[in-house]
């Protein structure tokens, strides 16, 4: 917290000390800081207007039907105990009338600032469109005893990013941290807008700049605009940074007396002041003045404006119309598409469509026979009536294409008993329904089907319905539900016979159990045989024989017949059938990896099996992989442990896996913490502080060929040849490997300028008086006992009297590091003698 404090107390201090440096904190009151309450101060203190700036001037004035403003603030500086929001930092803009049209808007931002410096402002709007806006800097004034060196205020114009009412994200204002020396207080986001349904005339005249008061009042008068009549309502505000709950706030709004009271709970360091409260425009006023009482803290005006209504215009609004667009969609491919809109406007409108495909129609409401998918899309339409708001709506169109049936095929006719297969070729979308109907009362609901053990009922005509379901987001609206289908037929037949059911296929592992699978109603015997030469030819009688145990020589083709007889009839009947077996084979896995790896490097780990058709990993921290060789790169701890790799073997939809596993060690490499940045003046000292968690040791590096091992070495007596960087690298390890990390440091060592102001002096009456300070100095100040002030490299003092004695001290500043030298000064005081006849002579003498 600022504070202002009478110096004279500390001037006994200074008279007595011999040369030391003196270390300036930020925000304290600095040495040399005057009070004073003038607006126009004159004569060497730290609140002088410099340059032409330390004001506020006239920057926009503009007068219409229905205009307005809204503004959002926000404390943004980072200089501690005062924290504002970190950027970007939301600005809620409300109050902004649906009908409105944007005329400016800007974002300020001011505080203080130790150099000038480019400042680009990125604002994203509520619609998260952003863009960046250079700033203009509007005035530079004095430090607010912060010790930055100056007040700096800046002004960007952003009135293309402005889309109404919503939440704004506003950065690139200067803080500190993390850019050193520059730490704006705030900004304010200020939209001047009109709105064309209101009757009465707006005014705002908006004056900027930058007025720093070191305590006491403030005032100005913003001109440039000549009221046409006397306001109907009226409000001012000021923008300042630097309030900081240190006391209560007056202001003077209009008037050139205090006239509105900000209470402290209101203040937050960057503020927006406003008042309606306060004198009313006058017909014919061509200026407003204002005033600000800081007591005894430091602030910096930014931007005063003063906004007022009357009726000097004639205002006409015809009203606010209303549309509605709607569409008669979803609907299928062929359908008949309609667009309409739907408004109570009552004078002449026109109406422009655009969509998809970059369609435009002028035409209210639109048709389109035979719709297909390709109109599908996002249709807008603007509604114009003459003389009110332009109206925007939108509308949503699907046009959902019908499934087509390309092919219906069977593997009939069959024998009794085997299987009638149906199938379909399609074409779908969406959420695809396939409903089968065909003879015996047969139903099926996918794309194709079986008929096992088919019988000749089961002959006839099959009928197949496919229904594309169109439902919810987003395939329609407001959770409708569409269906668009096409139906196709195609004959089967059932040969009347015995069937023989086998497994016609038999996919399986190696090292499994084969079981050969054969049944026929009525069969008395069977008969396997395999193609195998010996001796892995199979032979079998039975039914359903099994195999055990068997490898990948096993696979191949096994034939089996099913022997039909009747006691009535010597005619055998067979049916035969095959089973064809693939054994995927399962050979090992062998894994490898780089053991022992540094946390941020590449683990890479990988396996090697014969044959394999692919991998899958799984290991630490939800690991899984399906790559043969993978590479963890930037590396973590949690990565470390073991790592499980099956090595896959497929034959078609079956697949086999073999398993192992690999470990992979991680080192923690932590990030080493250091002091980023030290500056201190030559002859004191620093120390370096590194920390890094389980860190083994330390090694520092830098200028002048300086290295130690210490995780925190120490400096004493420093110069400025010992500035630069230096660089600290910590080592870890878990026994088998080492690992490394640094960080840097930069050392800024100030040089100061030691001198010597001589012996004390004796002088007699009527004496001059000559001291000289060193040369090179950014500053001097020179004070006496005798309220002798200077802040000139040489004090000169002619014609000593004894008044003058005392004590004479000099601060030398040389970029903020301070050396100081006294001398004391005694002048001696003549002595009057009277001799006879009234003869008088002036002797000089001791005392």
């Amino acid at each position: 917290m600022k504070k202002v404090t009478a110096i004279l107390a500390l001037m006994t201090m200074f008279f007595m000390a011999n040369s030391q440096v003196s270390n300036w904190v930020p925000g304290t009151v600095c040495s040399t800081c005057i009070v004073n309450n003038n607006n126009t101060p004159k004569g060497g203190g730290n609140n002088q207007v410099n340059n032409g700036n330390g004001t506020i001037v006239n920057n926009y004035t503009h007068t219409a039907c229905g205009l307005g403003y809204v503004q959002a603030s926000k404390r943004l500086g980072r200089r501690n105990p005062l924290n504002g929001a970190v950027q970007p930092a939301t600005f809620t803009i409300t109050g902004i009338p649906p009908c409105a049209i944007i005329e400016k808007a800007w974002v300020y931002c001011g505080g203080v600032s130790g150099a000038s410096t480019a400042v680009n402002i990125t604002i994203v709007n509520p619609n998260v469109l952003g863009g960046v806006y250079p700033a203009t800097m509007i005035g530079v004034h004095t430090d607010m005893c912060w010790g930055y060196g100056g007040t700096r205020n800046y002004r960007a114009d952003v009135t293309p990013q402005i889309s109404g009412n919503g939440v704004y994200t506003i950065s690139g204002v200067p803080t500190n941290p993390p850019t050193a020396g520059q730490d704006m207080n705030g900004a304010t986001l200020l939209i001047v807008y009109r709105d064309p349904l209101q009757l009465f005339t707006g005014h705002i005249v908006i004056g900027d700049g930058c007025q720093v008061g070191i305590g006491g009042t403030q005032t100005g008068n913003v001109g440039g605009f000549t009221s046409c009549a006397a306001s109907t309502s009226v409000n001012c505000f000021i923008m300042a940074a630097d309030l900081q709950l240190f006391n209560v706030i007056n202001f003077a709004m209009n008037s050139t007396v205090n006239n509105f009271v900000y209470p402290v709970a209101s203040q937050n360091w960057w503020d927006f002041a406003q008042s309606s409260a306060i004198p009313a425009v006058t017909a014919g006023q061509t200026s407003f003045n204002w005033g600000l009482t800081g007591g005894n803290d430091c602030f910096d005006v930014a931007a005063v404006g003063l906004y007022w209504q009357t009726a000097c215009n004639n205002c006409v609004v015809v009203g606010m119309a209303s549309a509605t667009a709607s569409c008669n969609g979803p609907i299928c491919e062929g359908s008949q598409l309609n667009l309409n809109v739907v408004h109570n406007a009552t004078t002449a409108t026109t109406f422009t469509w655009a969509g998809p495909n970059s369609f435009t129609s002028t035409a209210q409401n639109l048709t389109f026979a035979n719709a297909q998918p390709s109109l599908s899309g996002v249709y807008s339409v603007t509604v114009e009536p003459v003389g009110s708001c332009i109206i925007t709506r939108t509308v949503l169109v699907n046009v959902y294409p019908n499934p087509t049936i390309t092919a219906l095929s069977n593997n009939g006719p069959v024998c009794q008993g085997t299987t009638l297969d149906i199938g379909s070729t399609a074409n779908t979308s969406a959420t695809a329904v396939y409903s089968w109907l065909g003879p015996n009362a047969f139903s099926a609901n996918t794309q194709s089907a079986s008929i096992l053990n088919a019988m000749p009922v089961a002959s006839g005509f099959y009928s197949l319905t496919v229904t594309n379901t169109y439902t919810g987001l987003p395939y329609s609206t407001n959770n409708q539900t569409l269906t668009c289908s096409a139906t196709a037929q195609m004959s089967a037949a059932v040969v009347p016979t015995a069937s023989l059911n086998i497994v016609p296929f038999f996919t399986i592992c190696q090292n499994s159990n084969l079981a050969l699978q054969a049944s026929a109603a009525g069969a008395t015997s069977f008969s396997w045989t395999s193609s195998h030469l010996a001796p892995l030819t199979f032979t079998s009688t039975l039914a359903n024989p099994v195999i055990n145990n068997v490898s990948p020589p096993n696979s191949g083709d096994y034939s089996v017949t099913a022997y039909y007889t009747s006691p009535i009839t010597t005619l055998i009947c067979t049916q035969s059938a095959v089973s064809n077996v693939s054994v995927v084979p399962r050979n090992p896995v062998t894994p490898f990896s780089s053991a022992n790896v540094c946390q941020y490097t590449t683990g890479t780990f990988s396996a090697s099996a014969l044959n394999a058709a692919g991998y899958q990993w799984y290991g630490p921290n939800g690991f899984n992989s399906t790559n043969q060789i993978n590479s963890i790169t930037n590396i973590q701890p949690v990565s470390g442990g073991n790592y499980t790799v099956n090595a896959i073997f497929t034959i078609g939809t079956v697949s086999c896996t073999t398993t192992s596993y690999i470990p992979l060690n991680v080192v923690p490499v932590p990030s080493v913490a250091v002091i980023q940045s030290i500056t201190v003046c030559e002859r004191q000292g620093a120390t370096f502080a590194a920390n890094a968690p389980n860190a083994i040791s330390y090694m520092w590096s830098g200028p002048n060929s300086f290295t130690m091992n210490s995780p925190n070495p120490i400096f004493a007596n420093l110069t400025p040849s010992m500035s630069g960087m230096y660089t600290v690298t910590a080592s870890f390890s878990n026994g088998n490997l080492t690992c490394y990390n640094s960080n840097q440091t930069n050392l800024l060592v100030k040089p100061i300028i030691p001198f010597n102001l001589g012996a004390d002096k004796l002088l007699c009456s009527n004496s001059d008086l000559f001291l000289n300070g060193p040369a090179g100095a950014t500053q001097y100040n020179w004070w006496g006992s005798t309220s002798y002030t200077s802040n000139t490299q040489s004090m000169f003092v002619p014609a000593l009297g004894p008044q003058n004695s005392g004590i004479y001290v000099l601060e030398v500043d040389l970029n903020g590091c301070k050396t100081y030298d006294s001398v004391r000064v005694d002048v001696l005081t003549p002595i009057i003698y009277t001799l006879t006849q009234a003869i008088e002579l002036s002797v000089e003498a001791r005392m």
